[in-house]
């Protein structure tokens, strides 16, 4: 590294280098399945009816 070099070295303040520079991260790992199976189309409608009369609550709150 550039810092190594003679008469370049490390800014005034810097920390100290860790010895060991530690592992890369896991990038190829596969994350576990879900526990949780997606919802169905009653229950999405539902939840959409649910945020849009909330949203509409809002919004009318808001003008008040």
């Amino acid at each position: 590294m550039v810092a190594d070099l003679p008469m370049v070295g490390l800014p005034e303040g810097a920390p100290a280098r860790p010895a060991d520079p530690g592992a890369f991260p896991a990038v190829h790992d596969i994350p576990a399945s879900r526990e949780q199976t997606l919802l169905d189309a009653a229950e999405r409608e539902r939840i959409q009816r649910e945020l849009t009369a909330a949203r509409e609550r809002q919004s009318g709150a808001a003008q008040q």
